[in-house]
């Protein structure tokens, strides 16, 4: 009987919020927009620059391991504002400094410089503002909402290289960067607009509603958990 009722409240949690996990899945796709869309642009920067791969991706090294620094900010922001406003203000930092990728001038110090940029947005697009809003919805089934809402990375690492390889071909590497950040904001802005919503969206922490009650640990409760001071901290670049 149990698992009758479980499974309809998880048919019900699909039938009103299906479109979020959807949603929330494009949109965590940006968190590796600068990762999955490098690759077709390491010869075309080679031959402008003279560039070997060490120093086109000496970028994400930047991006990946000055974001450690900035992700319990961004979390805080999440808990304060929720995770759509994070989410349309992070879509748009990230698509514009992937588009000012292509303002690269040869100098390397400019193109880590341009990265620092990239550094804030792909924390600003970090998978936990997707996840946050798709768990506050779903409870029966919340695993599934979310193993979809993480494809949406995965999807990312198909289509990124196809999309960024066409437009090189076409367009020129600077334009590539340009297209690829323009694409990703068209697709994404109007989709979060209309259909990214957690459960306590535009409601303060005391006046949550009753199927988004956050329990657990405070926050200086779980920073002094083994879990946490062992695990996160000593996580790689």
């Amino acid at each position: 009987m149990t698992h009758e009722i479980q499974s309809q409240a998880a048919k019900e949690e699909w039938r009103q919020f299906w479109i979020l996990p959807v949603v929330a899945a494009l949109g965590n796709s940006a968190s590796v927009l600068h990762i999955y869309s490098l690759g077709p642009f390491m010869q075309p920067l080679n031959e402008a620059f003279g560039w070997g791969r060490a120093e086109v991706s000496a970028g994400i090294t930047v991006a990946n391991c000055g974001a450690i620094a900035l992700y319990a900010i961004v979390g805080l922001l999440i808990n304060r504002w929720g995770p759509r406003r994070v989410g349309l203000i992070g879509v748009v930092i990230m698509t514009s400094a992937v588009a000012l990728l292509g303002s690269a001038t040869g100098s390397l110090f400019n193109w880590l410089a341009l990265w620092v940029v990239v550094m804030i947005g792909t924390v600003s697009v970090q998978p936990t503002i997707w996840t946050g809003a798709v768990a506050s919805r779903f409870d029966a089934s919340r695993g599934l909402a979310v193993a979809l809402t993480l494809a949406g990375s995965g999807a990312a690492s198909t289509l990124l290289p196809l999309v960024a390889t066409w437009l090189i071909g076409e367009f020129g590497w600077r334009v590539a960067f340009v297209g690829l950040g323009v694409i990703w904001a068209i697709l994404l802005l109007p989709l979060i607009l209309l259909f990214f919503r957690g459960a306590n969206e535009g409601t303060s922490p005391r006046n949550r509603t009753p199927g988004g009650d956050l329990t657990g640990l405070t926050f200086y409760e779980g920073i002094r958990k083994p879990a946490f001071t062992s695990v996160s901290w000593l996580a790689p670049c």
